[in-house]
């Protein structure tokens, strides 16, 4: 199965978010995850810095304005368009919600 997975953070701190290296961190742990847990499955994995607004996609932005809104919290993950986890949360959070997924 083949997996798109974004995981949003910012450079810079911002009220009700977290540090890019929070998000990167968060990104490196989850591709090792992936690639231990579902060897067999094709994992694409995009570290999407919320200041930058370059080739950001509506969907992007969007989930962006949520967040900047206090409606979401950064790191935000999302699975093939779909919100995983977001706020404070780590790689297991996310595990446990594509492991719901696969299993539906």
């Amino acid at each position: 199965m083949k997996y798109v997975v974004n995981v949003y953070g910012r450079t810079t701190p911002a009220e009700n978010s977290v540090t890019m290296t929070d998000a990167e961190t968060l990104c490196t742990r989850l591709k090792e995850d992936f690639l231990n847990k579902f060897p067999a499955d094709d994992f694409h994995l995009t570290l999407i810095d919320m200041d930058a607004s370059d080739n950001l996609s509506d969907h992007d932005e969007n989930l962006i304005e949520q967040i900047d809104n206090g409606d979401l919290s950064s790191p935000l993950v999302t699975v093939n368009d779909q919100i995983a986890a977001h706020g404070d949360i780590d790689a297991d959070t996310v595990m446990k919600w594509l492991k719901r997924k696969r299993s539906e």
